[in-house]
């Protein structure tokens, strides 16, 4: 399936401030996100600055979830929701990531918002299938 990028989620905020190896109930194929996350995000917010030294890492994540549409449809709902929904920050992520600092370009939108980058939106990425 083409995940199209239509809505903006927050992106996971409950991390603690120490960085501690995930809990053995994330699913494995969500640890490297997990990670980055821990290492990333504090207090709610992302600091960009530090994303650009993992950018591989967040990359070969996303790359990671273009699943065979078998293998999405053995995954419970739960499982599936939770797919599309880390895709989706990660996806955004990135987005930000590959184009920060953000310039503002438009005054309709807020300076720094993601939404100052043409087609951001609009770009298609495979995930699950």
């Amino acid at each position: 399936m083409t995940l199209r990028l239509l809505a903006l989620f927050a992106l996971p905020a409950s991390v603690t401030a120490a960085q501690l190896p995930p809990p053995p109930e994330v699913d494995p194929r969500h640890r490297a996100y997990d990670q980055l996350l821990d290492i990333t995000v504090r207090d709610g917010l992302v600091y960009y600055r530090a994303v650009p030294g993992s950018r591989g890492s967040l990359a070969r994540y996303i790359a990671s979830l273009d699943l065979p549409a078998a293998d999405v449809a053995r995954l419970s709902r739960d499982e599936q929701v939770a797919l599309l929904i880390n895709a989706y920050n990660a996806i955004v992520l990135h987005s930000v990531v590959q184009n920060y600092p953000i310039q503002a370009r438009v005054k309709t939108f807020p300076d720094k918002s993601i939404r100052q980058l043409p087609g951001v939106y609009e770009r298609k990425h495979r995930v699950a299938g």
